[in-house]
């Protein structure tokens, strides 16, 4: 029996779960979830190598109520861990990253000491390409992030230039069809394939 308890229930769930239905519903001319705020190519810095091939790019999560971690999962990323980016100089060699501001606003560096400076918001995604030099610049106590990886990439901490050979593996680590095609619909252009 339906009481007006469970009515008011099912109407109220109804009533907040609707534009999330919509969402599912609508054709892929439908809004996007993300919103490309910038993407560049870093040359190489000093010590930090930064990927010859692909773009460093910031986007912003429209859509609160779109499946993000299912999304990336589908695409091949796993999250490996979550906190603060470190605050010294430092890269991935054979790993892309996918950082995803889950609280809070922080400033991180990529590219090394003279690349750019990317003012990061709850919402926020930067991807860097294995290579990218990143550091956390500064950062509200509440900053939090999600880092993404590809499946199959193995993420190590690198503090200081690479060896010729190293260097040639850094530079060879590409990005699956399956991401590109992901970063693609939310707005990425690539130089090269």
């Amino acid at each position: 029996m339906l009481t007006r308890r469970h009515f008011l229930q099912i109407s109220t769930l109804t009533a907040l779960t609707l534009p999330v239905w919509r969402c599912w519903g609508a054709n892929a001319t439908g809004p996007s979830p993300f919103e490309l705020v910038e993407q560049w190519y870093a040359q190489p810095a000093d010590w930090v190598p930064n990927h010859p091939g692909l773009p460093i790019v910031h986007f912003r999560h429209a859509l609160a109520y779109d499946p993000l971690n299912a999304k990336l999962q589908r695409s091949g990323w796993r999250m490996q861990w979550q906190g603060q980016p470190f605050a010294k100089p430092y890269f991935h060699s054979q790993a892309h990253v996918l950082h995803v501001v889950t609280a809070g606003t922080g400033v991180m560096q990529t590219g090394g000491d003279k690349g750019k400076q990317v003012q990061l918001r709850q919402g926020d995604l930067l991807f860097l390409p294995a290579g990218t030099g990143q550091q956390l610049l500064s950062a509200d106590p509440r900053f939090q992030t999600q880092a993404w990886y590809p499946e199959k990439q193995s993420w190590d901490v690198c503090r200081s230039a690479l060896s010729t050979s190293a260097q040639c593996r850094q530079s060879a680590t590409t990005l699956s069809a399956a991401s590109r095609k992901m970063m693609q619909a939310f707005g990425t252009q690539f130089l090269t394939t």
